[in-house]
């Protein structure tokens, strides 16, 4: 009997080996052959070590053109047509539609669909933004409804909206906090209680809040409290909000923040690190490097939005603060850089809290659930 086959389509293999690797070794072992559709570069090969066969396709994520988005769908068809998958899981805005396009004309019948937050379509007010929700919102109702799917959502928030608004059907919704964190890998290490090293580390995005961040910085400095304020992700210039690097030089040359640039030692990093700073305004799924930081008992500041407040409880294993409220996040900096005892109380609850709910086996345990689940409702034979 030949192993089932579980087809990922994303648009970034670095993306895939940060968030979905772990999950889909343990499909290996579960049983399925596993490939991945993705972009070629170097993660590609991260993931051919896994015994991983990836079909190389550059999805544009943020390509509007109707013409080329016509082109993925039919050139993604011919891969299913090709690969005759079991199961297709797709994940992000670009893939699940063209993913859910290409599925319906090759005759796929098991699709999981994973937003991972609802991004830069529905959490900006750029003019773009606004022109595409409505298109976005259209796509998704189709698509969220297809026969034998299920939506992956990482937050509740998400699962709320979706179902308010009429995109997804409530018994297809699935809500799996986040990607899991390695709690070994991430572990607590020594603080320092005397220069308070404060990290903000993603991708560096204007939505993500890096320019709050930075102010906040400049204002707390200026007051004479001593701290480091690290920013630590490179530009995506995929992102239409992608900070340019010649504006984060710029900020670093004032002395308020470092910048670190992309680095492959977060866990290092954040083991070093006393407080975690994400104030971020883009639409969230759950991110990763909250719980990478609560793991190593970072007290965290962020934003009181979705899939932030998933992790952080307020005054118990961090602080919130509105979104875009300058002086709620300086007050919740100032007052974590100034009281080493709460900051210390605040890591452990969250390194207890990551522990309960948000390991690596907890999330790879119900997402396998509903691969079997899904496996299961169609029948065991091959599409």
């Amino acid at each position: 009997m030949s192993a089932r086959k579980l087809v990922f389509v994303i648009t970034e293999a670095w993306f895939f080996c940060s968030h979905f690797l772990v999950r889909a070794k343990a499909a290996q072992a579960d049983g399925f052959e596993v490939v991945v559709i993705t972009r070629e570069d170097n993660a590609a090969e991260k993931i051919r070590k896994e015994n991983m066969r990836v079909v190389p396709l550059s999805l544009g994520r943020s390509a509007i053109n109707p013409i080329a988005i016509v082109l993925e769908i039919f050139k993604l068809s011919a891969i299913y047509r090709r690969e005759k998958p079991d199961v297709v899981h797709h994940i992000a805005m670009k893939p699940i539609i063209a993913g859910s396009a290409a599925s319906y004309l090759a005759g796929i019948k098991r699709i999981v669909n994973a937003p991972v937050g609802m991004g830069f379509v529905f959490s900006s007010n750029s003019w773009k933004a606004r022109m595409l929700r409505p298109v976005f919102k259209a796509l998704l109702k189709q698509v969220f409804h297809l026969k034998n799917s299920v939506i992956i959502l990482e937050n509740n928030d998400d699962r709320q909206e979706l179902a308010a608004q009429g995109l997804a059907p409530k018994e297809s919704m699935v809500l799996i906090e986040g990607a899991g964190v390695d709690a070994q890998t991430f572990s607590v290490g020594e603080k320092n209680s005397t220069q308070p090293l404060i990290v903000l580390a993603s991708r560096m995005l204007y939505e993500k809040g890096i320019e709050h961040f930075v102010n906040a910085a400049q204002r707390i400095k200026a007051k004479g409290i001593n701290a480091r304020f690290i920013l630590v992700g490179a530009p995506d210039a995929g992102n239409p909000t992608s900070i340019p690097e010649s504006q984060l030089t710029a900020w670093r040359q004032t002395g308020f923040v470092e910048w670190w640039g992309h680095s492959d030692e977060m866990a290092r990093i954040l083991a070093a690190a006393d407080i975690f700073c994400l104030p971020s305004y883009y639409r969230e799924g759950l991110p990763k490097v909250l719980l990478e930081a609560a793991a190593c008992g970072c007290a965290i500041v962020t934003t009181d939005a979705p899939g932030c407040r998933e992790i952080v409880v307020d005054g118990e294993t961090g602080l919130l603060v509105p979104l875009h409220d300058q002086d709620r996040l300086i007050e919740a900096l100032q007052k974590l850089i100034l009281d080493p005892s709460l900051r210390l109380s605040l890591g452990t609850s969250a390194r207890k809290r990551v522990e309960e709910k948000f390991t690596d086996q907890v999330v790879v345990e119900k997402t396998l659930d509903v691969y079997r689940r899904l496996y299961s409702l169609s029948g065991s034979a091959s599409n």
